[in-house]
This record gives structure tokens, sequence and C-alpha cells, in this order.
């Protein structure tokens, strides 16, 4: 048996090694493996074989993804006793491995000289084990087939199959699109008994995540991803800049889904369409890597805030993994769980007791009510500038930092807004842009028989929401608003009442007042206003996501919503408005708002009770995020494995505009690794 190392902690490997033996392998041979597609040579530590071979008493070989055959031969001096390479006829005829696998004449030199360097260390290398298409499951040739190889190889080269076929076939999910024999997966991994999560969030958030899941390794096997250096997690830049520098392009996504997943993120939409979609393609080809050589069971991330927290999702998904999220939740003091599609939350975590229902109750009740999520509540001109002028500094620092970290994308997990930033001094709002005398006017209206329809203006663009409404057109957020408006303007009857979300001042441009000024029957109410003010003279509710959506619940206020997969649509009894059918929203809002029964407060005790079961309640403050208690993160990953895989996610909901394919001469991705360029290693060298 043959089991590589690759990723494997010395605790696994002894593991690995021992369940081998006690199952009657005599003839057990351990291969280094630095898990990296190239490998560079400062990576790779061959030193580590004597070791190996001393501390497991068995024969040790090298798994190479390295360039070249200078590090097998260096292996060798160190006591390899095997050798395994990636092997394709013509690196020019493409291939998922062709940039790091050797040709006929290449494998034959490899062979020459790790002879040489066998000779000289008076060891042997007892074979070389080669990765190619045509054979079942992966073929171990001696020196002898290796002088006569090339003539029988066809097709592209896969992945060795280094788990027993047994192990592997057990160790299948449901719902995978590939056969695929990570070097973790085991049998002594099969046989652990612990779900294994894969954990991914910001670098920033590491140590808080570390910290939530901490109490639970005695009941789930943790492995932490991250896009940058953290200690103790796996990074996905090394893989995304090779497939980038390549132009690798994933199999797993195609044009429509290419054209959805940058229209979201709003980073990928402020690019030309091409590098965008290089950066799609390049990290769901370093997701899908890493999802398909650990194999978790579920995953466990940030919620969705930009495409590669959307990517892994997705992945997870096509491979029947389901996917737990975590944010601030608008209850206070909690944290809120979601299970990526579109803003639905995780419900029935926990049994919230009455009176927690009836405490929550009251606060929303409060007139003066509002939750901060930790950002202030005013704004004045000089924490506008002091704002303005933080954005620039961070993109200094950031840009940077990018340069020194080898990591030319940096911006992009670290700057390039994710959370609204404020970019112009110019963009600071003048009072005289709202309102002051809203109360009169709403009276006024509402004397003179008019609707009031209360819109308050989404925290967007605050990057979460972008992934929270089905409908793309909800990205064009002040585009659809004003489109929903300008519908009702042959109806003097209704009027608007518009308020600015806080924490959105000095982000959205001043023109975007403007335009909504200028329009008949809206009423810009000052942005400090409490939505529980303006929803005593409101007669309906009209949002797409947002809070409000349970504030109007809990006031006897009836809701509309153009989206209905909001966490609290269906329990608040929210009524859905297509934005296909603009022209029959005024005749369904005056039916509605006719016939509206409000909950009694037991009904509004119930929905609360309901939205509470999908929070946890936080512990204690952590370096950023607050740290959840241990049962409630506990409920959710137990939950997301006891439920069935998930089917599609985000997919394109309306046709795509027409967007660039890959051309000949680009790479693509195949079924089972990813393509890499030498590109990568250069640079890595060369810097």
């Amino acid at each position: 048996m043959i089991i590589s190392t690759g990723m494997a902690s010395v605790a696994e490997i002894d593991e690995a090694v021992s369940v081998a033996r006690a199952n009657g392998c005599g003839d057990l041979a351990i291969l280094k493996c630095t898990s990296t597609y190239p490998a560079t040579p400062e990576n790779t530590n061959v030193r580590t074989i004597a070791n190996m071979r001393e501390t497991f008493g068995c024969e040790v070989g090298l798994s190479d993804h390295t360039m070249g055959c200078g590090v097998s031969v260096a292996a060798v001096a160190f006591g390899a006793s095997l050798i395994e390479k990636h092997f394709t006829l013509a690196r020019a005829d493409g291939g998922v491995d062709s940039t790091f696998s050797l040709e006929p004449a290449e494998f034959a030199m490899l062979r020459t000289e790790t002879e040489r360097a066998w000779q000289s260390q008076l060891a042997g290398v007892s074979a070389l084990a080669l990765h190619f298409g045509g054979c079942e499951g992966g073929r171990l040739l001696d020196r002898r087939q290796c002088q006569n190889c090339a003539a029988g190889f066809r097709g592209r080269a896969e992945i060795l199959r280094h788990v027993p076929r047994q192990a592997h076939q057990s160790g299948r999910r449901q719902g995978h699109s590939r056969d695929v024999g990570p070097d973790r997966m085991t049998a002594a991994r099969e046989m652990s008994g612990k779900p294994r999560v894969l954990v991914f969030c910001r670098p920033y958030l590491v140590a808080d995540f570390m910290a939530m899941v901490a109490p639970l390794e005695t009941r789930f096997n943790f492995h932490f991803l991250t896009d940058g250096r953290c200690a103790g997690t796996q990074d996905t830049r090394e893989v995304f800049y090779a497939s980038l520098n390549a132009r690798c392009r994933s199999p797993e996504i195609d044009p429509d889904l290419e054209n959805d997943i940058v229209i979201r993120c709003r980073m990928l939409r402020r690019l030309d369409r091409g590098t965008a979609g290089d950066l799609v393609h390049a990290m769901a080809i370093s997701l899908g890597a890493h999802l398909d050589r650990e194999r978790p069971d579920t995953v466990f991330s940030q919620l969705t805030d930009e495409y590669v927290t959307h990517l892994l999702a997705l992945l997870a998904a096509r491979r029947g993994i389901n996917t737990t999220q975590i944010c601030y939740a608008y209850f206070p003091d909690r944290m809120q769980f979601f299970d990526f599609s579109y803003g639905a939350a995780r419900e029935g975590l926990s049994s919230p007791a009455p009176s927690e229902a009836r405490a929550v109750l009251e606060k929303l009740q409060e007139i003066e009510h509002r939750q901060d999520y930790h950002l202030r509540a005013s704004y004045s001109f000089p924490r506008h500038l002091k704002l303005v002028l933080r954005y620039f500094v961070k993109r200094v620092v950031f840009a940077a930092y990018g340069f020194f970290e080898r990591d030319p994308w940096y911006v992009h997990y670290a700057i390039i807004p994710y959370v609204a930033e404020r970019r112009r001094i110019v963009d600071f709002p003048p009072e005289n842009l709202f309102q002051s005398d809203w109360e009169s006017v709403l009276d006024e209206a509402k004397r003179a028989g008019k609707l009031i329809v209360y819109m308050p203006l989404g925290f967007h663009p605050e990057s979460s929401t972008d992934y929270w409404v089905a409908d793309r057109r909800f990205v064009s957020y002040i585009e659809t608003i004003i489109s929903i408006i300008q519908s009702f303007s042959s109806r003097d009857d209704v009027c608007f009442a518009v308020k600015e979300h806080v924490h959105m001042l000095g982000m959205r441009g001043n023109d975007v007042y403007r335009a909504l000024n200028a329009l008949p029957n809206v009423i810009n109410i000052p942005p400090p206003v409490y939505s529980n003010r303006v929803l005593q003279r409101s007669d309906c509710v009209l949002v797409g996501t947002g809070s409000v959506g349970i504030e109007a619940m809990v006031h006897d206020t009836p809701v509309f919503s153009f989206s209905d997969t909001c966490y609290w649509f269906e329990s608040s009894g929210a009524h859905y408005l297509d934005l296909d059918d603009l022209a029959a929203w005024p005749g369904i809002i005056e039916t509605v708002v006719r016939t509206y029964r409000p909950k009694s407060e037991g009904e509004k005790l119930d929905v609360l009770r309901r939205m509470l079961s999908s929070t946890a309640p936080n512990l204690r403050k952590g370096r950023v995020w607050p740290i959840v208690t241990p049962d409630a993160l506990e409920a959710a990953l137990t939950q997301a494995l006891s439920q069935s895989p998930p089917g599609a996610l985000f997919h394109a909901p309306r046709s795509a505009p027409a967007h660039r394919r890959a051309t000949r001469d680009e790479p693509v991705l195949g079924a089972s690794i990813f393509a890499v360029s030498d590109d990568f290693s250069k640079r890595r060298a060369t810097q």
C-alpha cells in the first residue's frame, strides 16, 4: 500500500500507518507530499524524508509536484525509495496538469538521474509512479516498464488513487459530481467517526472562528481555509494565482453562472469583464481543489459577502455539501445563522424561552429603538473627512502589503469594498436634501386620504445584500427603487416616505437623494429619524430586505417585499410583489392594506421565537467578532449534517448578457486536479 501524506499531521500519518498494519498490510510505503500544484522547491523540504523513515519504520518516497526533476533527485539523495511524478506525452497538448508534468525524454532523464543519485548513496529507487489517464485507479511502474511506458500512455493525467478502493468508495458522499481520491482521505480518517468541517473566513476573523470552534473539537474535525497567511490555516492564494496566471477555466463555471457571480460581487462588477471572469475561474479552481482534497461533511463560513464565499458555498453544494454561514444578527447581542440560499435562516437550532421573545418584543416596540450593528447612529462632516482619509490610507497600506506579500490582488480581499466605504468629500449629504418637516407633510397627506407607503432604503451597497435577493435587478438597487416609485407616478393618492439608512450616509452620492426628491409624491425623511416613528404614520412598508420588515410586523403594519427569501419574510406574513408586474402593485397593496389583520401578541411572540431559533447568543467578545455559545454552533453544524444535500444555488435567474468565453489557447480545468503555469513559480522565485 502507498499512502500519500499531503496535508496530514504527524499524528494523522501515525494513525494511518497503524491502521494499515493492524489490518494486515505488510508492504507499506508513505510519500512525502507538498499539496500544492505546482509545488515550489523551497516548500518541499525533502530533509524530512529520513526522519519519516525513522519515525514510521517504512519505505518513504516523494510525491513530487515541482517543475523538472531536480527535487526528485535531491529526494533520493535524502533517502527516498519511491518517486511519483505526473507524465504527459506533450505539454503542448494541454491537460489539467500538463504544466508540471514530464514528457517522455524528461522522464527518461528523471530515471537516469535518480539512479545516479541512488548509486551515490548506496540506496535504491524501487519504483517510479506515473499519473496517466489510461490506468485503472493509478499504476506503479518499475524501471523496465518505465523505459517503454510512452507507447501505452493515452489521455489526460489524473490523480493517482492512494487510498484502497474499498476505503475510498466508502468515503464517497452522495451528490459528489466527481470521483476524487484526495491525499488525506485515508482508511484511518474514514474510521475516525468525527464529521469533517471546513471552516472558511477572512484572515482577520481566523482567531475568532478558531475560538468559536475550539470547544467542539472533540465532536468535529475542523480544518481552516482562508485567503491570506494565517497560522493553522490553508491558503487559497497559491493555487489561485497559478490558475490566474495560466488563465485556466473551470468546467464548473458556465457563462451564465460566471455572469451571475460577477454581477453580484461589488468588486468584480467594477472590473472589466475579462479580468473579472479570470478571477472567478481561478478562485473556483482553488476552492474546488481544496474541497476535493478535504472532502468535508459540511462547510462553516462567514456570511456570503463577495465572490469567494459565494463560490465556496456554490461548489460545496454541487458536491452535496451543506454550508452554514454566520453574521451579526438583527437582534441585539446575537449572531445569525444562514444556510446560504438568498438570506434564508437556519431555524430550529434552539427553543428560546417565552421570556426571551417577550423581552425582544418589548424592545422592538420602543419608539426610539434602532439596531446599531456596532456602527454610529449619527454622522458629521468631521467624521466624514476622517473616513474618506482612512479609505485612501487603507488603499496605500494594503497595496503595499500586497506587494510585499506577493499578492497583487490583496486589495481584493481587504479593501475594495466588501463593506461600504466613504470615498469622496463631496458625498457628505447636506441637511437640505431631506425634509425636516416630514411629520407635518405626512399628516397632511394622511388627511388628504393618501396611502402612505414607507420605503426605507436598504443597507446597500453593503455587500451581503447583493446575495439576499434572487432577482439580480436588486443589485442595481437605486435604479430599481426609482423604477418602482415611477410606476406609481399616475397615482396622486399614493405618497412614498423614503428614508436613508443612517449607516449609509456619506457612501451614496448626493445625486441619489436629488433624484428621489425629483419624483412626485416622495418625502425624503432625515436618516437619523427612528423607523418606528415613521411606522406610526404609514399604512404599509415596502422593502426588498432589511430589518424594518420585523419592526413593521411588531407595529401592526402590513409588509410588502420583492424578495420572498429573506429570513423574516415567511414568518412575518409579508406579501410578495413581482418586479415583472409593477402595474399590479397598486391594486395588490390597496387590497391588502384594506383587509389586513394585525397579528395578536401571542402570534408576534411565536414569530420572534421562530426567528430567535436561528440565532446564537454571544458568549463573549472576540478580537473582531463575538464568540457564540458552543451549544448553538454545535446545533447549527449538526443540522447541516442531518439535512439533505442542497440543490442548485445562486443560478442565474434571468437571461445573462453575452459573456466572453475561454478561447482555444486558454487551458481548461479537468475533472480531478487543477492546471497551473510555471509563470507563478517564476514570479515567486524572482520576487
